[in-house]
């Protein structure tokens, strides 16, 4: 029988949550992404979502609890449902942080589609409030397994200097082939795929200025080089000072943030001597909630933009949309190039977001 496009993207899915579980992106017991996520990450209808599901839920994998909505990991006692028969040529670590679960999860999905047909199997580590612990898992595995390369989204925080360029040094040391992606480390010639964050966000303040929107409030949170890239496009057409186009750029405790959601009254009384504004920027989406709450709290209307991982998410008026599945996959491509040619140049891929005016849909 032949395959429709439709039934091999539905296998898609169902090989792409297999990979998850396994990797322990997902635990026994855990609620995975609803629908609506995963149509939105995989950008097809939910039709093809709840037939990949059922799929999996008809193979033991997942399951639905009763008095509960969603659909759960199950106990996996055969992990060759879930591990497949594949050649395995060896393992790759992937460690990105997961706080923000969906971008986590469209990186993954194109490191998948790059590593899958070559053979390689990955194993997961999620680097998000870690810290220096993260260097610990990797030598472990290092030492257990057949590790044959790592991607690695260097991590935040107040000592994220010295861990990164202990997890880099540590991987020289051993001679394990490395690419960054999303995030690099400064004073370093490392292999990478990133963003052209500094150029789209430039585009953004320069789309806003077009508009006559003068006062713009700019929410920023842990210090990490694609944030930093952001607000610099912002600052290029933005002025910091008292012109007629100006920007306040406010830094929230982005981790007091994703843990409880709340902001200070000082900062809405910084606000408040500082506005009223115009339009406010969310360097991500956690952030533009942040911003979101300011300003409605001010009563103040304005303008929202941030950057998406998908053209699905109408989050803000206009969005920034990543291509991070994409980034995924050129970073498993490339790690893929430095184990078979451990000799070739630096490589430095840059990809391309674009700017969605959702007020135009």
């Amino acid at each position: 029988m032949r395959l429709t496009m439709k039934e091999l993207k539905y296998q898609q899915i169902c090989r792409t949550i297999k990979a998850q579980i396994a990797e322990g992106f997902w635990n026994p017991g855990d609620k995975i992404f609803s629908e609506r996520q995963l149509a939105e990450i995989h950008d097809v209808s939910r039709l093809t979502i709840k037939r990949a599901l059922a799929e999996l839920v008809s193979e033991g994998l997942l399951e639905y609890k009763t008095g509960k909505q969603g659909t759960f990991v199950a106990s996996i006692k055969d992990k060759t449902k879930i591990e497949g028969d594949k050649n395995n040529e060896g393992f790759i670590v992937v460690a990105v942080d997961n706080h923000t679960p969906a971008f986590a999860s469209h990186i993954l999905q194109g490191i998948h589609e790059g590593l899958w047909e070559n053979g390689y199997h990955t194993v997961y580590c999620n680097t998000y409030q870690e810290g220096e612990s993260i260097v610990d898992q990797i030598r472990s595995l290092i030492t257990t397994a057949q590790i044959k390369g790592l991607i690695y989204t260097p991590v935040l925080g107040p000592r994220a200097d010295h861990t990164n360029n202990e997890v880099i040094t540590l991987l020289e040391s051993r001679k394990i082939p490395y690419v960054l992606v999303d995030r690099f480390l400064i004073h370093r010639e490392d292999n990478r795929v990133v963003l052209n964050n500094r150029e789209i966000f430039r585009s953004l303040a320069e789309l806003l200025k077009s508009e006559n929107l003068k006062n713009i409030l700019l929410v920023n949170g842990f210090d990490a080089t694609s944030s930093n890239e952001r607000v610099q496009g912002i600052l290029d057409i933005y002025s910091t000072g008292d012109s007629e186009f100006s920007c306040y750029e406010l830094v929230v405790n982005e981790k007091e943030l994703y843990l409880n959601n709340k902001l200070s009254d000082a900062v809405y009384h910084e606000i408040e001597e500082r506005g009223p504004f115009s339009a406010v920027i969310g360097i991500n989406q956690q952030l533009l909630d942040a911003g979101k709450q300011i300003v409605q709290h001010l009563n103040m209307e304005c303008l929202t933009a941030t950057i998406v991982t998908s053209n699905r998410e109408q989050y803000s008026d206009i969005s920034v949309v990543q291509p991070i599945t994409r980034m995924g996959k050129e970073a498993a491509l490339l790690l893929l190039r430095l184990i078979k040619d451990p000799e070739m140049p630096i490589t430095q891929l840059v990809l391309k977001a674009d700017i969605l005016d959702n007020r135009k849909i």
